[in-house]
Parts: C-alpha cells; sequence; structure tokens
C-alpha cells in the first residue's frame, strides 16, 4: 500500500509543482562584482543582478567517488549576511511564505540541532517532512536532512540553505537538495528527470519567497 502512495506523490509532485520562477518584486539589487558571482554563467550573473532566482544542476562526487547531479536555486538579497540568517531562523513562521507549505512546526530544540515537521500541499496529496535540522552559525547555513523515525512522504530528503556576504549590504542564497529518495523503485533515468524537473520548477520560487521576507525585515506572507 505505501508504495502506491510514494507513486501518487511523484506524480502529484511533477504535475502540480509548476509555480512560475517569479521575479522579486521590486528588490532587484544594486550593481554587485563581487568575487563570488564569478562561479555562476554570464546569463545566471545577469539574472542574479536583475533581482531573479536562478537554477543550476550541480555535479558533484558522492561518498564512493562517482558524480552525482542535485539542484541548485539562488538569489541575491538586499540586506546585510547577519539580518538574512536571523530572519530566516525564525522557523516556525516558514509556513507564511515557503511555497506550498501549510505547516512548519518545531518539534524540540537542543542547542544548534533542531527537529522540525513540515506538510507541503501538492493539491492531490500532501508531503510530509520530519526533518533534524543543524544550525551552523559561523557559516551562517542551515542543514537539514530526514529523521527516519518521524512522519514522512519521502524516505530520505536532505540538503541545506546558505548565506554568503556579497558586499555589507548584500547576501547571496544558495538552496540546494542533495539528496531526495521517494522509497519507490523507478527506472534511474524517470527519477535523474523526475527530480532535476521538480528542483528546475520548485527551488527558484522558494529561494524567491525567502528573498522577499528577508527584504521586508520578516513581515511579508504569500497570498493563500
Amino acid at each position: 500500500m505505501k508504495s502506491y502512495t510514494y507513486l501518487y506523490l511523484l506524480i502529484g509532485l511533477i504535475l502540480f509543482s509548476g509555480a512560475e520562477l517569479a521575479r522579486a518584486e521590486d528588490s532587484a539589487p544594486g550593481p554587485v562584482t563581487a568575487p563570488v558571482l564569478s562561479q555562476f554563467s554570464p546569463e545566471n550573473q545577469k539574472k542574479l543582478l536583475a533581482g531573479e532566482a536562478i537554477f543550476e544542476y550541480v555535479i558533484a562526487k558522492d561518498q564512493d567517488g562517482k558524480d552525482e547531479g542535485h539542484g541548485r536555486g539562488a538569489v541575491l538579497i538586499n540586506r546585510p549576511v547577519e539580518e538574512c540568517f536571523r530572519v530566516f531562523l525564525d522557523l516556525d513562521q516558514q509556513y507564511k511564505y515557503f511555497p506550498r507549505m501549510t505547516v512548519s512546526r518545531v518539534l524540540g530544540r537542543e542547542g544548534n540541532r533542531v527537529r522540525m515537521y513540515k506538510e507541503l500541499d501538492f493539491t492531490i496529496v500532501t508531503a510530509k517532512y520530519t526533518h533534524f535540522i543543524t544550525i551552523v552559525p559561523e557559516d551562517f547555513q542551515v542543514d537539514f536532512i530526514t529523521d527516519p523515525k518521524g512522519e514522512n512522504s519521502f524516505k530520505l530528503s536532505a540538503g541545506f540553505f546558505r548565506f554568503v556576504k556579497v558586499d555589507a549590504k548584500t547576501s547571496l542564497l544558495f538552496y540546494e537538495m542533495t539528496r531526495l529518495e521517494i522509497g519507490l523503485k523507478v527506472p534511474g533515468f524517470i527519477r535523474t528527470y523526475a527530480y532535476t524537473h521538480l528542483s528546475a520548477r520548485d527551488l527558484p520560487p522558494i529561494v524567491t519567497n525567502i528573498k522577499k521576507r528577508i527584504e521586508s525585515g520578516g513581515t511579508w506572507v504569500k497570498k493563500q
């Protein structure tokens, strides 16, 4: 029975994950020439400087030394990196501005280790996640990975959010989904297509909404 749940979830995600790759409203950054932007293609640099979110497919080595790809969203935010991190760490409020998220609840906290439950609405299916979150203040980074003992629609999901200082008033946000296992055996090419498709459509709107939330001082909320 659970395999059918995974299948419906995969179909629902592919069919209903199409949020528009939105442009941040009235928040395009000023001229930025920081070296951190040199890692992007000229086309993506132009988009970032115009206030747009971008998507990239990143190839990295796994533990066995094999090439493994994952999605990465990025956007420039017109706020100092310390302010970005402070606003983002209000984790209980994520449901107010993350696309599709309807529940974001901190279940427990011990130092920089947080256990959190989230739900995302994909119209025909609700995706549920229980994550262990590790806050890394010195890197302005938040890591997440599935708590296998919690309620989860996916077998495993993992990744991170990282804020990088561009200059005194500007930060670069990365959101990378490094692992996603749905718990259903499907051909490799279908799995790769599905994950790439989902990441390309969902990561840019997420970082765009984070940008809006931070630039508003933590008050902007998505339309219901």
